[in-house]
Order: structure tokens, then sequence, then C-alpha cells
């Protein structure tokens, strides 16, 4: 049973004539008819009661009208989520994002996005750097958001810069090294740190800045799997506390914690780029695109105001 026979049917309905039927449908009127007599041959039944004045429907008629119109119906919704689709105006966004993306970005471009794009779910995934990218290999991520890892060359990926960050050692606003004038990337070495494990990109980055120094790398008291808010917390929530980290300036700021700020450590500072992430040779789709849209016109404004 085609769709397209339903159509000639349910026109025979609504017209009341074979006659009309066909001149609405631009068909010859023996095509018609013969379209009819096959549907009822497809059907088992009788669909149609011929007359002088046209068509009526028979009981079974009647019963296969319920169903053709409930056809239709279903196909104009398909081709209205097939042509949303394409506009951009439906379907599923699934975004990636490390923590700082999440407090800043995120939430001003789902504000945005929702805006314009109502009908389109979100599904919005946290985690850190090569976690992230990971998972955008492995599943149907459509972009990351999330830092650029410098000399890598990692072909099944494109990279779009949008912001610089900096990490800079940070500390209790009550730690001891506040009271010196000047403080020496060997004066860090005096007091206990708490970093991600030895393997952790950051704690690399951080290494080899003590090494240009001459310096033996910190040694973390407290390693964590992730620079999360835990760690955070940990510092800014012990009195007197003497730990030092290394952590993103504009996570802080982000945060609004007033018991943690950036040490002034000359040298002892470094800047990473960061942005949308997606799968080389993957055309995203239109409402993927218009988020990327989004975040890179609110990074744009970040940029500026800063």
């Amino acid at each position: 049973m085609e769709i397209r026979t339903i159509g000639y049917f349910l026109a025979v309905v609504e017209t009341g004539s074979l006659t009309a039927a066909a001149k609405q449908l631009d068909l010859s009127q023996p095509a018609l008819t013969k379209a009819i007599r096959r549907l009822e041959d497809e059907t088992g039944t009788t669909l149609f009661m011929r007359g002088a004045r046209g068509v009526a429907l028979t009981a079974f008629g009647q019963s296969f009208l319920r169903h053709a119109r409930t056809v239709r119906s279903t196909m104009a919704d398909a081709t209205n989520e097939l042509e949303a689709l394409r506009e951009g105006r439906a379907g599923v966004v699934r975004i990636g994002a490390g923590e700082i993306w999440l407090i800043e970005i995120v939430p001003q471009a789902v504000h945005l996005f929702r805006r314009d794009f109502p009908d389109v779910r979100l599904h919005i995934h946290g985690g850190v750097d090569g976690t992230l990218r990971d998972a955008l290999r492995e599943t149907p991520l459509d972009l990351v958001l999330t830092a650029i890892p410098e000399g890598v060359d990692e072909p099944d990926l494109t990279c779009t810069p949008l912001l610089v960050d900096e990490y800079q050692v940070v500390a209790d606003r009550r730690h001891p090294l506040r009271r010196k004038s000047q403080i020496q990337l060997k004066d860090l070495l005096d007091y206990p740190w708490i970093l991600p494990g030895p393997t952790a990109y950051l704690a690399r980055r951080l290494e080899t800045i003590f090494r240009a120094a001459g310096l033996p790398p910190p040694d973390a008291i407290i390693e964590t799997a992730e620079l999360t808010r835990f760690k955070l917390t940990l510092l800014c929530g012990t009195a007197g506390s003497n730990y030092l980290s290394f952590h993103e300036v504009r996570h802080l700021k982000a945060m609004a914690l007033k018991g943690i700020a950036p040490l002034p450590v000359a040298g002892a500072s470094w800047k990473r780029r960061a942005g949308i992430v997606t799968r080389s040779g993957f055309a995203a789709n239109p409402p993927a695109n218009e988020f990327a849209k989004i975040v890179r016109h609110l990074c744009h404004e970040d940029r500026t105001e800063s």
C-alpha cells in the first residue's frame, strides 16, 4: 500500500467525487479510479459506494478513513520535523565542556541558544581536557569546549582557539609568603602543594617551569585526579592554610572565591589557548553550528571586556 494512494483516497473523501478529486490531484479520472480499486483490492473491502451524486463511504471506508487521516498526520509531522532539522530548528546538540566553560560561557550560550531554538534538546557533558577530546572521538559529541594542547599532532580533530587561559601559583590570602616583598620560585618549595598526578599535563608544565630554573618540581602532598572544586574548597576552607597550587586565574574569578588568590611569583605562570574542538571531516548539524557561533560571540565579548 503506497502513501500516495492513501492521499488519493482522502482526496476522494474530501471532495465527494472521483471527478473532483481527479481534478484536484491533476490525474485523469480513469487513473484515479484504478488507484482506488487497487486500494480496495489490497484491503479486501469496498471502501466507496458509487451513486449519481458522487461517492459515499461504506462502513469499511469509514473505518479506513480514521487510519488514513492518522497516516497523513504522521507523515506531515515527519516532513515538518525533517524540515526543522534541515533548518536547525529541531534535533539534539551534544556538548562537552571543561569546568570553567560550564561556569562562565555555557550558561550564557544555553540562554541565547534556547531563545532562538526552543525545540532543540541540549545534552551537556562535563570533563577535563584529555578526557573531553577522547569523548569527542568515541561518542556522538558535536563539539567540546576545552584547552587546546600545544605541540600535539591530532589530525582527527579541528581546533578553533577563542581564549587564552593563564595559570598561576595560587594560595590562601593569609599565606605566609604574602609577607615577602619578592617571592622567588625556590621559596615555593618550602610549602605543601595540591596538584594533579605527575602524569597530568598541568603538573608536567609546572615541572618544566621549575626545571628551567634549575629547581626540582614541587612534591604534591595531596594529589587530585583533576583540578576540582574540592581542591579549591580545601585551600579556601582551611584557616591559615599553607597549601599552594597551580590554577587557572579566570576560573578563580568566575567562582568568586574570596579566600584564595594568585601569588606574585616571577616566571611562575603559563598561558595556553582554549576554544572549540570538533572532529575533522565531520559536518556538524545546523543547531550545533549555531551553538558554536554563539560561543564564539561570547568569547569575543569576554576578550573585549577584559
